[in-house]
Parts: C-alpha cells; structure tokens; sequence
C-alpha cells in the first residue's frame, strides 16, 4: 500500500525545471518522494538519463540524493506501445545496492518528463566497511533457520552486501536468501 503526504503546489520557475504545477507523494518514514506528478523539461538535446539525473538534482528537496548520476544506476530502458520511454534506475551507495529503493521516470514523447514514481532514501551517511564478516551473517542465519527446519534440507543463495533502509535510519546489511522446501 502506498502511504504518505500528498500535496500539490505551484513550482517556480528554475534554470533546468519547469513545472507550471505538481504533486507529490512523500514516503511516511523516508521522507523522500514516491510520486512525483508534472510537466517537467529539462536541458535540451541531452539523453533520457542525463534528463532523469537533472531532474531529480533540482528538486534535491524531494529526493535528498547527494548525486544522481552515481547513486542511481539504470537498470533498464523501456519504450511502450505509445513510444514513450520509461527509464528505470536503481539506487545505489558507494556501489552497493540499496535494498527496495528504484525508482522509474516516465518521458513523454517530446522528451518532457511526466512522472518520477518509486522509492529512494536520502543519501546514506554510513561507512561501508562491514563490522560482521560474511561467515558470521551466515552462520547466524542458518542457526535461526535451522530451528525451523532440518539442516538437510537448507538452501543457501549468494551472500550480498547491501544498504537496508530500516525506516529511514539505513544499516550496511549482509543479504542472504536461507531456505527449505519443507518443515523440520
């Protein structure tokens, strides 16, 4: 469900956005904007991404992303029945992923940015040196799944170091899928 503040105000005019009007939907914990709604251009005869991180830099007040172009990484490009392109991005710290936080900006045919819907956080201010080895998180996590479920029978996926929201208070977190397709 999506929960938040929604509001819709008149923007001024910047150097690199123009919005006549906007709303906006702010992530309740987060702070950060889920929804961003307008009429958006940008710097002319620049590409989709460049357009994307300019965006989301002059309105820094609604995301909080220190720098978009390395925090936000695309992960894939796609262009609908209408042509409109649709760029999706996922955040990133210090190149670690940050867990459930992508978002999507939709271009309209002309190259004028309609909507930024998703999740991001602010910028995290955390060192990314972790304090528990990965051995450690592993042998933790099949201790706790081990009480559900035969040894025998647990499956381990690849162990990644992530960023973890953690209700607007991030945490570097070790990711791991543990697993049993049956009860102990």
């Amino acid at each position: 469900p999506i929960s938040g503040s929604l509001f819709a105000r008149a923007v001024p005019q910047s150097r690199t956005t123009v919005a006549t009007s906007e709303k906006v939907l702010l992530h309740e914990e987060y702070g950060t904007a889920e929804l961003l709604i307008g009429s958006f251009k940008t710097t002319p005869g620049i590409d989709r991404q460049r357009q994307a991180y300019e965006l989301i830099e002059s309105r820094n007040d609604l995301y909080r992303i220190a720098q978009p172009a390395q925090e936000l990484s695309v992960v894939r490009e796609d262009i609908d029945e209408l042509g409109m392109t649709h760029l999706r991005f996922q955040q990133k710290f210090q190149g670690l992923n940050v867990w459930g936080c992508q978002t999507i900006v939709h271009f309209q045919n002309d190259g004028t940015i309609y909507m930024v819907g998703g999740q991001t956080i602010a910028t995290p201010a955390l060192s990314i040196t972790p304090s528990v080895s990965v051995s450690s998180a592993r042998s933790s996590a099949l201790t706790i799944v081990g009480k559900e479920f035969p040894a025998s029978v647990i499956f381990e996926s690849e162990n990644e170091l992530i960023i973890y929201p953690n209700g607007g208070e991030p945490k570097l977190v070790w990711s791991m899928t543990v697993t049993s397709p049956e009860r102990g």
